[in-house]
């Protein structure tokens, strides 16, 4: 048999509890104030954070519904509230906790009239925001570098160039008319109202502000950050002052020596041991950051807090398939010499594409193996269709919802060849799609598809109107044929062959093709209407007669 994947076993709900160490204790019961909590990867920052707010609320007696807590990402978040559920148990909840990007969306919302927002403004995630700039610049692969320049110009202050300012002014002036925000001014608007005099009101909702990797964040992200805490003056925050992986999103590590300068910090928290490393590995990369230049300069000597047996090493391989040979072999040498199961093993790389190669190659080497899928929910082909009819069905005079909708529903192939012919007439593409079932048989398989795509896009709007609830809007959705238009052999294209390329079908079908030329007044069976001489056929390319026709 060929070999399989091994079979997933999810990681343990419960983690023993950790004791922590003199400076996570040093940190996690400092008095209330401001904070800086320094340390690098693998030294307990999380732990610390949610030990803290433990601290205050069993401890000091803070109320959680008046405690806030940045995260950076969404998982960062739900982390948090899973570790804290099991600390606070349902006093958890009331914990304000997220991404600084959700917070600032939800002030806008209750808040955002304080600034001549209007309500019911929608958010531009990513993919809007691309769509935008493809209709103003056309088809361009580096549009995700410009909206990188975008944010560096709002959050930096850095110079746009001459193209990319008219770009960017034309960018704002179509976000405006559809009365959308992107995420950077969700953060821009929200500092301009928290900051206000008039906000007071809005500041006094928390009494203290814990702040997860900070160094991370950029310039404005900041100053909504320091103004809920210019009254209280107590905030949290843990962060690595010797890394900053989202300088590229407008991160600033010089922030930390703002915090530092702000709120009259005297006193640093390091966290002076490492959890997650050996000594070996934690030493060389120990080398290579210190020759970076440092935001502080009272570094202190940071230990590991364990050894291992193995060094570290350094390979090079002439090609691709020499390093996953490599690979292949030292992990089933080390299983055969250590005895350890297979989902003992976790190897990581950069690429998606790299993990695909892997995969082949364990599993032509008989080695069981399991991709972990770090997918967005959004990428779910059934949930994307879902929001793209949502956002249609809440702006149906969109065209880039519309288009995005088109996207979701249409074959890849088909689609990219629609933009491309819509764009190069400068057509929209909806006409552009009309035109081309006009102009292609009705029997076409392209045509049947771009058919039932406008129809389901018409009939979206009436759906929406039948329902009072999400709920049950979301139901019928789902009860439709939802995802992407395609046949089988569509969605298997990549596997498919040129039979004419294997020598054995090409010799099965000369056979195939003499055997019904020997025997055309053989007893021919009926399917379908169609006369096949099944029975004679197969007997002549050698099968045996019980093969066919029962006993």
């Amino acid at each position: 048999m060929p070999p399989t994947r091994a079979p997933y076993h999810p990681p343990l709900a419960l983690l023993p509890q950790q004791v922590p160490s003199p400076s996570q204790r040093k940190a996690i019961e400092a008095p209330p104030g401001p904070l800086l909590v320094l340390a690098g990867p693998g030294a307990g920052k999380t732990f610390c954070l949610i030990e803290r707010i433990r601290f205050l609320v069993d401890e000091l007696g803070f109320e959680p519904a008046r405690i806030c807590a940045f995260t950076f990402t969404n998982k960062a978040a739900g982390e948090i509230a899973e570790r804290l559920d099991r600390q606070l148990g349902g006093r958890a909840e009331k914990v304000k906790r997220g991404t600084i990007h959700a917070f600032c969306a939800e002030l806008l919302r209750s808040y955002g009239e304080h600034i001549g927002l209007q309500p019911g403004f929608g958010v531009a995630d990513e993919d809007y925001q691309l769509a935008v700039l493809r209709r103003l610049e056309g088809p361009r692969r580096w549009h995700r570098n410009t909206l990188t320049r975008f944010s560096a110009h709002r959050f930096r202050g850095e110079r746009l160039m001459h193209d990319d300012a008219q770009l960017f002014a034309r960018y704002e002036e179509v976000l405006a008319a559809k009365r959308l925000l992107d995420f950077d001014m969700l953060v821009l608007q929200a500092a301009d109202l928290v900051e206000r005099t008039s906000a007071a009101s809005i500041r006094s909702n928390w009494d203290v502000v814990l702040v997860d990797e900070f160094q991370d964040l950029n310039p404005v992200q900041y100053r909504v950050v320091r103004s809920l805490a210019q009254d209280h003056k107590h905030v949290f925050a843990v962060g690595d002052h010797e890394q900053s992986i989202y300088s590229w999103a407008g991160a600033d590590p010089a922030v930390l020596r703002s915090f530092v300068n702000d709120f009259g910090i005297t006193a640093k928290v390091y966290l002076e041991e490492n959890h997650r490393c050996p000594r070996g590995v934690f030493a060389l990369a120990r080398r290579l950051v210190m020759i970076n230049k440092p935001i502080f300069d009272d570094r202190i000597e940071v230990l590991a807090a364990r050894d291992s047996a193995f060094p570290v090493a350094a390979h090079t391989f002439e090609s691709d398939d020499a390093e996953l040979a490599w690979i292949v072999e030292d992990i089933r040498r080390d299983h055969d010499a250590n005895a350890h199961d297979w989902g003992d093993v976790a190897l990581l790389y950069r690429k998606h594409d790299i993990g695909d190669g892997l995969e082949a190659a364990f599993l032509n080497a008989g080695i069981p193996c399991r991709l972990a899928q770090g997918r967005a929910l959004a990428e779910d082909p059934i949930v994307g269709y879902v929001l793209a009819a949502l956002r249609v069905i809440l702006n149906p005079d969109d065209s880039v919802c519309r288009d995005a909708f088109f996207e979701t529903v249409l074959p890849r192939s088909l689609f990219d060849e629609a933009r491309a012919q819509a764009e190069a007439a400068q057509h929209d593409l909806r006409r552009h799609l009309n035109h081309m079932v006009e102009r292609l048989p009705r029997a076409d398989a392209s045509a049947r598809q771009i058919r039932r795509t406008l129809y389901s896009w018409k009939n979206l709007e009436a759906v929406g109107r039948r329902h009072t609830s999400l709920a049950s809007l979301v139901q019928e959705l789902l009860s439709q044929r939802v995802g992407r238009l395609g046949s089988v052999l569509e969605d298997r294209h990549e596997d498919l062959t040129d039979p004419a390329s294997i020598p054995e079908v090409v010799a099965l079908a000369g056979r195939l093709r003499a055997a019904r030329e020997a025997q055309r007044d053989v007893w021919l069976p009926r399917l379908d209407g169609v006369e096949i001489p099944l029975e004679a056929m197969l007997y002549a390319i050698g099968f045996p007669r019980t093969h066919v026709g029962g006993e």
